[in-house]
């Protein structure tokens, strides 16, 4: 009868132990869970919200609330709710231009599912896989000006000065905002404006410089434009946009 073949420890010669990928000399102690430890560590001492994170005024207060108030997940509305997620703005974006408190207030949170909470990470992040990056195809963007910045930036004053009525124009905000759903989805609505421009000036406002989207677009001929508008001045801004509404 024909057996399964041997496992070798994944940090030495040994035999694994059964149904695991270490011997037991390595079974808590090994490469992967020392670069872990280290990564914490770093990220403790870098990320300014990797330890609001984990205090109990977190875990046990504002995510909490957020998961109570928003028990279904707030993009796809029929998973449960099990991720507090900051939103519109990042939680280092809320940290650096209001303060730590402003990072536990429930009101700059949404309730997401796991997966839905992934997708969007993977969006702000710039490193959402290929199949929701049609754009790596396109190679004829020499139209297309991407202008990028920060929040209250005045991306979208620039593009209205700088545009003529015939331009096209997409914000990625905007769209987000009119047509909530999957991350995909609204990706496969950025590929079908890229293929519609057919060689007309074209527009695209989005936050991040180094997001997937602007490295593909600059890879096709793209101008890309960052605006470094002080940080006084956004958040005097942001602050007259919640007076306002």
């Amino acid at each position: 009868m024909p057996t399964s073949p041997v496992s070798i420890c994944r940090d030495c010669s040994s035999r694994a132990t059964p149904g695991t990928s270490y011997c037991a000399k390595h079974q808590h102690k090994n490469a992967a869970a020392e670069y872990k430890s280290l990564s914490a560590q770093y990220r403790a001492k870098d990320d300014l919200t990797y330890n609001l994170y984990r205090c109990i005024r977190w875990t046990k207060g504002t995510r909490l609330q957020v998961l109570m108030r928003d028990p279904l997940c707030c993009i796809c509305g029929h998973k449960a709710s099990t991720v507090a997620d900051h939103n519109p703005l990042t939680a280092r974006e809320i940290v650096e231009q209001f303060g730590i408190n402003a990072f536990y207030e429930s009101s700059r949170c949404q309730g997401l599912c796991a997966s839905c909470h992934a997708s969007k990470t993977a969006y702000e992040c710039g490193w959402a896989g290929q199949k929701a990056a049609a754009i790596e195809r396109f190679d004829n963007c020499g139209n297309v000006t991407v202008v990028c910045g920060l929040p209250a930036s005045g991306k979208t004053t620039y593009v209205q000065q700088h545009k003529v009525p015939e331009d096209l124009v997409w914000d990625y905000d905007v769209e987000n905002e009119k047509r909530p759903g999957s991350i995909s989805a609204l990706l496969a609505r950025r590929d079908a404006f890229i293929q519609s421009i057919n060689g007309r000036r074209a527009w695209i406002i989005i936050t991040r410089s180094d997001s997937k989207t602007t490295r593909m677009l600059a890879i096709a001929g793209a101008t890309v434009i960052e605006l470094d508008t002080p940080s006084e001045v956004r958040q005097q801004r942001l602050l007259s946009r919640l007076e306002t509404e």
